[in-house]
């Protein structure tokens, strides 16, 4: 009888350090969890604000390039056919680094240039630039097809 009362609180003991150890592990466990969930918001956060900065100046770019009179220099071909940037065919001028300008129906020189669209030929077009969903349209003040 002497040995359980001796063994017994040996046991209890061992029990509640062994318990004491597991709850020190889950609490380290939780600050681990938490700090990484910390950490990978302020990423998250930081790749947003990242994303809205360049968003932006893209923004601010386009609104510059709008409505200053441009001079486009490059290959015209046909919006539709040529370039397949347009739902119906429109003559388009194609800039040496590949930027495609649609010419809108209501530029001087509208009708020769509908007419040479296929032609291949080199194409200087002053005006203005609208982008439009993505497209970028040239309302042409002055059109000189070489």
């Amino acid at each position: 009888m002497r040995r359980f009362w001796i063994v017994f609180p040996l046991a209890l003991a061992v029990i509640a350090f062994a318990a004491g150890c597991g709850q020190k592990e889950d609490a380290a466990k939780e600050q681990a969890k938490t700090e990484a969930e910390s950490a990978a918001g302020k990423a998250v956060a930081q790749a947003q604000d990242a994303a809205e900065q360049v968003e932006g100046k893209m923004q601010e770019a386009a609104a510059a390039a709008q409505g200053e009179l441009q001079t486009v220099e490059g290959t015209i071909g046909c919006a539709h056919c040529t370039f397949h940037v347009a739902d119906a065919c429109a003559p388009a001028i194609k800039t040496a680094d590949g930027t495609i300008y649609v010419i809108d129906a209501a530029s001087q020189g509208y009708d020769k240039a509908m007419g040479d669209r296929f032609a291949g030929k080199q194409a200087t077009v002053e005006g203005t630039v609208e982008d439009v969903n993505g497209t970028m349209i040239l309302h042409a003040a002055k059109l000189d097809i070489h």
